[in-house]
């Protein structure tokens, strides 16, 4: 409960690099946990051979029919289409689209609903029950995320200054003076991540 005494949903998220993982609790305290696509996206197989706007999907999705209305819709083949969830009907499998499909869908071929919201957002609204554009309910949201210490740990991010106190500048060169072999002559280390101090 919040201080005003309203029960709230208390969520925690963890953006990593493929996967967004999200566990919590409802207001009533029952567990909640999903597991999205960190692109933002959720994925899907046709049923049966796709025409017009709506069709038989095989996919797992454990969310509110609501939540996954105004997703674009994207078959993985490359084509680009228009199209927007109207409805999801769990329970028939029948996903209803604004606009017809460029082109049929194959039995069984892959598509994606994709958000224009960041995947812990886009997680938030799936166990909520919230679509797109509504305000979530009240809600403690934690978002953590191993994407940018990977990034660090791989050095692929962008270039990035250390800002500190004067005096410090040649800090990071230095170090704890560490050395995995002691009594090495010639001791090689990584450059510093900070480019510019």
């Amino acid at each position: 409960m919040n201080g005003r005494g309203a029960r709230v949903w208390r969520l925690a998220v963890d953006t990593g690099g493929t996967f967004t993982d999200l566990v919590g609790c409802r207001p009533d305290g029952t567990p909640v946990r999903l597991k999205v696509l960190s692109t933002g996206a959720l994925r899907g197989s046709a049923l049966e051979q796709a025409r017009g706007t709506a069709f038989r999907v095989a996919a797992s999705w454990p969310v509110a029919p609501a939540a996954l209305a105004g997703m674009a819709f994207r078959p993985l083949g490359g084509d680009v289409s228009a199209a927007r969830v109207v409805s999801w009907d769990a329970r028939r499998g029948r996903l209803v689209l604004s606009a017809p499909l460029p082109r049929p869908l194959r039995k069984g071929e892959p598509f994606e609903l994709a958000s224009d919201e960041p995947a812990p957002l886009l997680a938030a609204r799936l166990v909520t029950g919230t679509p797109a554009g509504d305000l979530l309910p009240p809600v403690e949201l934690r978002v953590g995320t191993t994407l940018v210490t990977n990034a660090l740990l791989t050095r692929a991010c962008a270039p990035t200054g250390l800002i500190v106190t004067r005096g410090f500048a040649d800090l990071p060169r230095i170090g704890t003076q560490q050395r995995p072999d002691l009594f090495a002559l010639r001791v090689v280390r990584d450059e510093p991540l900070a480019t510019t101090v």
